[in-house]
């Protein structure tokens, strides 16, 4: 029967001399009596072995402190190095360890705990670093976050040096300034506004004026605000005013002007262009004088320069001429509403129309006549038409009855002769002195010769011959013989009697030799006039003086 295997064995280091030596550990990592040649060195703490010996020393690094794991992690989290001063074990010095920044980064060193380590990428050179690009563009390099590790790195900018603003991460910024941050004071001196048109650019600064006022003035405060104030205003005006602005260079001159008159306006507020002198009240207006008399008001004119121009108007069927300003004396022409002497064939006349019930019936000329109130009895004078059947043979006409018709007469001036419907004998006796031809000649054919004693001589006369009145002249023409064909009293033919009615009758020659040249003229202040016949008169109140017109210049 076999007996048990030897286990075989070989400690290379057993006889070790190389490492001892070197003050290294000899280690021989298989102890198999067939593994040979396979010892090394390795460091002794706390050196520690960077690259492991083959059978000769090791390569060792004495790093102290820092070579603990704890100690080295501290300074090693944050990017920076562990440094030992007194890495020797044996010199029996501890916790005097540092962290250390690592190039670029500065900041002083600290004993025991990480060090205060900045990276100023301006102002050192690294990877990340400015490099001299800000100041090759006349900027200045800022680095705000100086951390030596991401994100602190790569954060450098450009920043435009004053008065330009502006910055830029690496690479130059695109400057700009606000020159009113340095002259605005100027131009708020002046009351303006300062505008920069363009921060990029130099010298372009400008005063302006406040809107809505226009104005510029470059570097300087402008030397004019000029606005147009009914663009702002404008709408202030209502439908029927113009606005207009009077200077463009003062504030608060704008004024509503009136389309219907220019010269009314109202400064900085609607114009009154309108006055209605009947509805509103004012110093000029009607108030209730036309209402209290029962009339209409009237405003002629509107406008707010035409004053004192308002009219009370009559109501119908009455009328008048309009009174400026006051109430007026209505009047009513009861004739406009005839319907009896038209129907009759006979003329209306209202002698005054400003009394009611007045009215009459006049007959138509030839027809005399008249009836207040009613159709009038008209008669007929037959010497109307037959007068000249006997003045042609120096006779008088005479009717003896209206209503009878061919009774007229002619009768002798100085005989009681008459004859009915033509002309009278009328030659003087041969006793009587007018039988003399020679003294009926004197008297001549507008007056005739009278002998009022046959029986005495030489007391003959020449007497007016009627109606026309007057002394007789002895043995001679009367001197004046008088025919007023107005007078109330001549009843010949050609007299006007009644026809002047209310109006007045004129006869402008008053003698036989001259007849019918009478004529009638309106009362005042009625104005007309008409021959031998009514006169058609009218009343213009605007001219006319009277109770009830309109006073002159108003």
């Amino acid at each position: 029967m076999a007996g048990p295997v030897a286990v075989c064995e070989r400690d290379e280091c057993k006889d070790d001399a190389v490492c001892t030596q070197a003050g290294q550990r000899c280690v021989d990592r298989d102890v198999g009596a067939l593994s040979l040649n396979d010892w090394g060195c390795e460091c002794v703490a706390p050196a520690v072995t960077t690259k492991a010996g083959a059978m000769g020393p090791a390569e060792c690094s004495n790093k102290g402190e820092c070579a603990f794991s704890p100690i080295g992690d501290v300074c090693a989290a944050r990017g920076q190095v562990c440094r030992d001063p007194t890495p020797d074990p044996t010199a029996g010095v501890s916790g005097d360890w540092l962290c250390e920044c690592i190039a670029p980064a500065q900041g002083a060193s600290s004993v025991a705990s990480p060090a205060a380590c900045v990276l100023d990428e301006c102002r050192t050179d690294c990877a990340t670093c400015e490099k001299g690009v800000c100041v090759a563009a006349e900027q200045e390099c800022v680095d705000e976050d100086q951390h030596y590790l991401p994100p602190g790195l790569s954060s450098w900018q450009c920043r435009c040096l004053a008065p330009r603003v502006g910055t830029a991460a690496q690479k130059p910024a695109a400057c700009t300034v606000d020159e009113c941050e340095l002259h605005g004071s100027t131009c708020a001196a002046a009351g303006q506004d300062c505008v920069d048109g363009d921060h990029r650019t130099l010298g372009d600064w400008t005063c302006q004026c406040h809107s809505p006022w226009d104005g510029v003035g470059k570097q300087a405060p402008a030397s004019m605000c000029t606005h147009d104030e009914c663009e702002s205003f404008g709408a202030v005006c209502p439908d029927g005013q113009d606005c207009a602005d009077g200077s463009h260079e003062d504030a608060g001159d704008w004024a509503c002007v009136c389309k219907n008159d220019a010269a009314v306006n109202a400064t900085g507020a609607p114009a009154l262009c309108e006055v209605d002198e009947c509805a509103d009240a004012c110093a000029t207006c009607a108030g209730s004088t036309c209402d209290d008399a029962g009339q209409t008001c009237t405003d002629m004119d509107t406008k707010a320069a035409s004053l004192r121009d308002w009219v009370c108007a009559c109501p119908p069927p009455t009328s008048a001429v309009p009174a400026v300003t006051s109430a007026q004396h209505c009047f009513y022409d009861e004739c406009d509403d005839d319907a009896v002497c038209g129907a009759a064939g006979q003329e209306c006349v209202d002698g005054n129309w400003n009394v009611n019930g007045d009215w009459a019936c006049r007959c138509r000329h030839p027809e005399t006549g008249n009836a207040t109130g009613a159709a009038a009895a008209c008669a007929l004078d037959e010497c109307y038409y037959h007068s000249a059947t006997c003045s042609d043979e120096a006779q008088q006409c005479f009717d003896p009855s209206d209503s009878t018709e061919g009774d007229w007469e002619c009768h002798c001036p100085a005989l009681a002769a008459h004859a009915v419907a033509e002309p009278a004998d009328c030659t003087p006796p041969p006793e009587s002195e007018c039988g003399n031809a020679t003294n009926a000649a004197v008297c001549g054919s507008h007056q005739t010769c009278e002998d009022p004693d046959w029986t005495s001589s030489d007391d003959w006369i020449c007497a007016c011959v009627a109606p026309a009145w007057g002394t007789p002249g002895q043995q001679g023409p009367a001197p004046h013989c008088i025919l007023d064909e107005c007078d109330a009293q001549c009843a010949a033919s050609h007299c006007a009697g009644a026809t002047c009615g209310t109006g007045r009758c004129v006869d402008p020659a008053p003698v036989p030799e001259s007849t019918k040249d009478w004529r009638c003229v309106c009362a005042a202040p009625a104005v007309g006039e008409a021959v031998a016949a009514p006169a058609n008169c009218t009343l213009d109140e605007c001219t006319a003086v009277c109770a009830h017109c309109a006073s002159n210049g108003t």
